[in-house]
């Protein structure tokens, strides 16, 4: 999952720029995308995110606030998850007993 440039906000807002449940693969990466363009510096998301890498990608020396503030905010959303359909819930598991 790779998050465009132009998805931020301003170094300062916690406001999602994303709400949802993303999942990806196993060996599938969430890509935060990196921004220089003014306004939209930082990524937040809120929700749930399953990935098997992350890559921070956003920085923001550009508006001189690397050491202040992070340029990733994650906020996790259990709502989410319980009104989810409960097709997405269920997992297709099958167990077979074998023979030592």
């Amino acid at each position: 999952i790779s998050i465009s440039p132009t998805v931020g906000g301003l170094y300062s807002s916690s406001t999602p720029a994303v709400e949802g449940v993303y999942i990806t693969s196993p060996a599938g990466t969430f890509a935060t995308g990196t921004s220089t363009n003014a306004g939209t510096e930082r990524f937040v998301g809120k929700g749930t995110f399953v990935a098997g890498n992350f890559s921070l990608q956003r920085d923001l020396e550009s508006v001189g606030q690397n050491s202040n503030v992070s340029a990733e905010l994650f906020t996790y959303n259990p709502a989410l998850l319980f009104n989810m359909p409960d097709s997405m819930r269920e997992l297709p598991i099958t167990w077979q007993e074998v023979a030592p």
